[in-house]
């Protein structure tokens, strides 16, 4: 009960700045106090990746505030760099201003390089459908290996003008020549150390002889498949139920302790 009521106050009688993807239910803060954890998607996303394919350069299209390429960095990466709208200062970004280039990305864009990785997590349903195939051409272009996620239908979150089921954006990647490896999902499904919709959302694409390398690493190609993952379930059910939030932290808190017990999962 200790346990639950801890999550209840944070969720509750907490104010502070939420994120997009999860409206009033604080759903990622439930799930650290429900699990000891602390926020390492980009950590354990790219460290994950490295043990099967090497990065050296790496890209993030719609990099926001680059916590994905200040880990690339921290995991060794000598060249980085973020594209993105000016939406924020550079101060407010954890790469150099030499490393960051301002971006629409629904235009279509000549970058002049590629990269060992190119990153682009959970922007893609920022940008209206007619824009998608230029956006695609966009990503494609930087490199042959992609981190992709995007927010499915009912993720809800800030400006998710285009919200789409895994398979749209699967056919567009399939069109450009790329395999789906979809081994992060399985590997991260229960680490709550990842925020749920990377968890639900991230896939690797890959094509010509780097998928053929992933393949001779032991991953399997596979078409992709959508889910929806139980803090995705939960937190709709919260949003739009008739005691909305009443439960939230008890919800987040059993669903954790079938898959951990009580333990914490931050090690």
């Amino acid at each position: 009960m200790q346990l639950i009521r801890r999550i209840r106050e944070l969720v509750t009688g907490v104010k502070g700045k939420g994120s997009s993807h999860f409206g009033g239910s604080n759903i990622l803060s439930a799930t650290a106090e429900a699990c000891g954890t602390t926020y390492r998607s980009p950590r354990l996303l790219l460290g994950a990746i490295r043990q099967f394919h090497a990065f050296d350069s790496v890209a993030d299209l719609g990099c926001g505030r680059a916590t994905f390429l200040r880990e690339a960095k921290a995991l060794g990466a000598g060249r980085v760099m973020g594209y993105d709208l000016a939406e924020i200062d550079i101060d407010e970004r954890f790469i150099d201003a030499s490393e960051f280039t301002e971006v629409d990305l629904g235009s279509p864009q000549d970058f002049g390089a590629r990269y060992d990785l190119v990153i682009s997590v959970e922007v893609a349903e920022h940008l209206h459908e007619a824009h998608s195939e230029t956006y695609m051409d966009n990503l494609c272009s930087l490199g042959d290996v992609i981190l992709f996620s995007a927010a499915t239908p009912y993720q809800g979150g800030m400006h998710h003008v285009n919200e789409r089921w895994v398979e749209y954006w699967h056919e567009k990647f399939t069109r450009r020549g790329f395999e789906c490896f979809d081994c992060l999902r399985p590997q991260f499904w229960n680490d709550p150390r990842i925020a749920w919709y990377y968890r639900q959302n991230c896939m690797i694409y890959a094509r010509g002889d780097r998928a053929a390398a992933i393949r001779d690493a032991g991953l399997p190609a596979w078409g992709a498949v959508s889910l929806v993952h139980p803090e995705m379930l939960i937190k709709s059910v919260h949003l739009t139920g008739p005691a909305a939030g009443a439960t939230l932290a008890s919800d987040v808190a059993a669903y954790y302790r079938h898959v951990w017990g009580e333990k914490s999962r931050d090690a």
